[in-house]
């Protein structure tokens, strides 16, 4: 979430009487804080061995990095949550959420239900601060207890924070220390210059480069992830994270500081059969309601590989100008553009090799299984229908700078670029 999952909260339209009267303050105040406790409950400590975890049809990971001007949207979305699940089967699901703000140690917590009903959070473990929770190796620490933990027939993890979809922010995951702290600057200015999350210690922003989130996500543990952060339906990221899930659901344009609507999309996820088209709906529904800007897609990953296939053959034409193509990125980041587009284009553009427009189709509808669109982006330009397909995608030129190297890294350049590289 860029800085639009920056607060929108002086124009959007208010769900309930909690989010109309939302603080105006900078975010990681006290008030936050205090918020956040009140759902917490103490860590419990005995000597007795841990009770084998119940089996849940359904098990969900919320992973919020909300350690930045996003403190706010957190508390409400936790709110959110918590009231989702009370029209949930505790038998059925559970939720962990493992978070941390400016004013909040991290921890990972579960939800419980009081003797009236209501969800709470429990907190299960403390973490310590001397590792960023941008850093691969804290993401992969949080998975592997979480997993331990409970014990479910299928999994979801939803990545809540700020985002750039693939481009780097080269963080070398070193955590100051007081006296390296720097001199000048505020903590709660944001950069944008984070790939995965936003993770502010001592004036400094620790992200997780796309390479990275790749190797922390274990492979055949989750059945869908949801990234509810920015600009992450990417080709380059869902590719990239293809053997992490069989499904993905991601923005690939800009999403408002509240983000996911979580207590009208968890009674679609937190169930046996769960739901991701019709969280996704929920979703949509919400923002164009309320005459906002949505845009989302749900993805099957099984598809990707075809689709690469396919998105080769493009290569070799007249590459579209920038100008032809639907843009879903304001500087400084992308330029990201509506990927069937570009690939059709190009591919069109071919007179010779084996493009073909209806196979690229097929391959592209195989993958995306649910899509919509606000009739205009953040940056107030319409998005055609016809040229949205739900995911975006880099213009790559091989200007030789760090992020074009680090753009050679990924699976997608690998499977479709080298063709026109070699020209």
């Amino acid at each position: 979430m860029f800085a639009l999952k920056f607060s929108i909260s002086t124009s959007a339209l208010s769900r309930k009487l909690t989010r109309s009267m939302r603080s105006k303050c900078a975010a990681g105040t006290p008030a936050v804080a205090s918020g956040l406790l009140v759902m917490a409950s103490a860590c419990t400590h005995s000597d007795e061995p841990a009770p084998a975890p119940d089996t849940r049809a359904t098990s969900i990971l919320l992973y919020a990095v909300a350690s930045n001007n996003l403190a706010y949207d957190y508390a409400d979305d936790l709110e959110e949550l918590l009231q989702g699940m009370k029209s949930t089967d505790p038998a059925q699901a559970d939720i962990w959420v493992y978070s941390l703000t400016n004013r909040i140690a991290p921890a990972l917590q579960r939800v419980v239900r009081n003797a009236d009903g209501s969800a709470a959070l429990e907190t299960v473990k403390l973490y310590t601060r001397d590792i960023f929770s941008t850093d691969p190796a804290r993401i992969s620490e949080v998975i592997t207890d979480y997993t331990s933990l409970s014990a479910a027939d299928q999994r979801g993890i939803i990545f809540w924070s700020h985002a750039t979809g693939w481009q780097p922010d080269f963080s070398t995951h070193t955590v100051p220390s007081e006296a390296s702290r720097p001199a000048t600057g505020n903590e709660h200015d944001m950069t944008v210059s984070y790939s995965y999350g936003a993770d502010q210690y001592l004036g400094v922003t620790d992200s997780c480069d796309i390479l990275e989130l790749d190797n922390a996500i274990p492979a055949a543990t989750f059945d869908f992830i949801w990234f509810d952060c920015c600009y992450m339906s990417s080709i380059e990221v869902l590719y990239q994270l293809r053997d992490k899930a069989p499904y993905i659901v991601a923005y690939p344009t800009e999403v408002a500081a509240e983000g996911m609507p979580y207590d009208l999309t968890i009674p679609y996820l937190a169930r046996r059969d769960f739901d991701l088209t019709g969280a996704a709906r929920a979703m949509t529904d919400y923002y164009l309601d309320r005459n906002q800007v949505i845009t989302i897609a749900v993805c099957r990953t099984a598809g990707l590989d075809a689709l690469a296939v396919e998105a080769e053959k493009a290569i070799g034409g007249t590459r579209p100008a920038m100008i032809q193509l639907q843009r879903y990125s304001r500087a400084p980041n992308g330029p990201f553009f509506d990927f069937g587009q570009y690939s059709r284009t190009w591919g069109e553009s071919r007179t010779d090799g084996d493009w073909d427009t209806a196979a690229f189709t097929e391959a592209l509808d195989d993958v995306v299984v649910y899509k919509a669109a606000s009739a205009r982006g953040f940056d107030g330009r319409a998005i055609d229908p016809e040229n949205f397909s739900g995911i975006s995608c880099h213009y790559f030129e091989d200007y030789e700078m760090p992020a074009d190297d680090y753009y050679k890294q990924l699976d997608w350049y690998k499977a479709v670029y080298p063709r026109y590289v070699q020209q």
